[in-house]
């Protein structure tokens, strides 16, 4: 098990090199420039550092850095002075963008990272308007400091994937009462209307639910978190779906992380310590489950015989874990597809309809793998 584990996480590595070493180093640094733009780090009307210095401080060849302007300049960031250098551009002065707004590096997560390569192919099909990331998750009071730039930009709007702090909700409602094209993927406010992409998360809790039952389970459990709309639906529907089956979940078997929780490893600690303790777990994303299972592994508990589990996303790491995690498979480039065309629409509309709810349920589905007995 330790040498499976081991090649899972060098081919994970090797595979982040890998992507990483695909994007030319003139983009990486165009890409840093504007999120510093965007953060307020670089201020309109003032002049970027000339070639030389900037490429002295970079340690590339100014060609690199020209490059990296000449890629700023056709997004609209800056601009080619009169006399010579490179002028921050007013928001006023800035192209269509549409800023996907991931909570941390989308290279090093698949998930994310199929949705932006839909977002950029609906939009590679579109004249005068580019993509760009925005990593908030390297960012001082990341989400407050990019929403506020991303305000100011007249002519941008915003794709926002999940995971950002509920601190940043009432910067999002502002810029969409203020009329700013924006689409929430998997998210959403209660009595506040948005356009918004997700899974199908309630299907997606039942089939998590059938899944146990399908094994032999009796004694379910759920471990999710409150804060957000996509797992409380997952909850609802895997409780629902348990209720239908004439099935409740023992007390104490719903268990909460809280958002600063990094791992569901309390959690499950929780669960294990109940007697009699649970037959089937659901965490409603897959990091939760693969922390949950190492754990059981120190404990000594055998899956999916003792406890059957069962996750939500199907991240590479499932398919690749011991045993193979059971999971609801999000389709995310679907999403990604969908969050794009879904913006593309706004921009057709006045200000006042894009303040109306709509909203897009993207299917899922059960991947049976071996953390489940496969019972008729």
């Amino acid at each position: 098990m330790d040498n499976r584990r081991k090649a899972f996480e060098l081919g994970l590595a090797k595979r982040r090199t890998s992507m990483c070493e695909k994007t030319p180093i003139y983009k990486n640094l165009a890409k840093e420039i504007m999120r510093q733009i965007i953060r307020g780090d670089l201020v309109p009307g003032h002049k970027l550092p000339t070639l030389r210095d900037m490429a002295a401080k970079h340690d590339v060849h100014y060609h690199t850095i020209r490059l990296a302007y000449k890629e700023l300049e056709s997004d609209g960031f800056v601009r080619s002075a009169r006399r010579g250098g490179t002028i921050i551009c007013s928001p006023g002065e800035q192209h269509n963008t549409v800023f996907a707004v991931f909570p941390f590096e989308h290279e090093s997560n698949s998930l994310f990272h199929r949705s932006l390569h839909a977002i950029q192919d609906v939009m590679q099909t579109q004249k005068g308007i580019s993509v760009e990331s925005i990593n908030t998750g390297s960012l001082k009071n990341p989400e407050l400091a990019a929403l506020k730039r991303i305000a100011g930009l007249k002519r941008s709007g915003l794709i926002i994937f999940p995971g950002m702090a509920p601190a940043s909700n009432a910067e999002i409602k502002k810029l969409i009462s203020n009329g700013a094209p924006v689409v929430l993927v998997d998210r959403r406010f209660d009595q506040f209307p948005t356009w918004n992409v997700a899974s199908d998360n309630y299907d997606g809790g039942r089939l998590a639910a059938r899944a146990l039952i399908r094994s032999g389970c009796r004694r379910m459990a759920i471990v999710y978190q409150e804060q957000f709309s996509s797992t409380r639906e997952r909850r609802d529907g895997f409780l629902d779906a348990l209720q239908e089956a004439d099935l409740s979940p023992a007390p104490g078997c719903i268990r909460l992380m809280t958002l600063e929780e990094v791992n569901s490893v309390s959690a499950t600690e929780a669960l294990l310590r109940l007697s009699p303790r649970p037959d089937g777990i659901f965490y409603t994303n897959d990091y939760g489950a693969l922390q949950g299972i190492h754990r059981m592994h120190e404990r000594g508990i055998a899956i999916p015989n003792e406890i059957a589990v069962v996750g939500f996303d199907d991240m590479e790491a499932a398919a690749l874990c011991y045993p193979a995690l059971t999971t609801i498979r999000q389709d995310t480039y679907e999403i990604g597809r969908q969050a794009a065309l879904l913006w593309l629409e706004q921009l057709t509309l006045p200000p006042v309809e894009r303040k109306k709810e709509r909203t897009i349920k993207v299917p899922v589905g059960l991947v049976e793998r071996f953390t489940t007995n496969h019972m008729a």
